[in-house]
């Protein structure tokens, strides 16, 4: 992404939100639950995906990328982190597991988003804090702090 972002980092957000939208937008999870625990791995899995999807836009909303950051840290506590999944729903997520595998990561925001992912897939809290915070400190250095001072974070 010009300006703001260094090099091709633009192509490689819309290369991000292109995967996510082929692989894990209608992952297995997602699509059937089975648990409380379940719907709550989806809708943390879906807070990271809003990220990207948002990042690949051509002017990303801070504000809105940061309302999705919180979301996921405002649930630090949640037994649904280690309470039980049915089996249906350890099968889908081990298929949601294959596709953060191929996860392209070209950058190193994409490498941090991509363990985010992972962290959260494996219900390691204390790595989803760890990515999540390296997530944010790489979206504050670039997408936040140009969205101040430019309405394009690109140019």
């Amino acid at each position: 992404m010009n300006g703001g972002f260094k090099g091709n980092e633009k192509e490689v957000a819309k290369r991000l939100r292109d995967y996510w939208d082929e692989h894990l937008e209608h992952n297995p999870l997602r699509e059937k639950t089975d648990t409380d625990a379940g719907a709550f791995l989806a809708w943390q899995l879906e807070a990271v995906g809003d990220i990207i999807r948002e990042l690949g836009n051509d002017i990303p909303d801070p504000a809105y990328i940061q309302g999705k950051i919180d979301r996921i840290r405002g649930e630090w506590q949640s037994p649904d982190w280690s309470n039980p999944l049915s089996q249906g729903e350890q099968e889908r997520l081990a298929q949601v597991r294959d596709a953060i595998k191929n996860f392209p990561f070209p950058s190193a925001l994409a490498s941090n988003l991509k363990l985010l992912i992972g962290a959260i897939a494996y219900r390691d809290t204390l790595t989803v804090q760890r990515y999540l915070k390296a997530v944010q400190d790489e979206l504050s250095a670039r997408v936040f702090h140009h969205r101040e001072r430019t309405k394009d974070p690109y140019r």
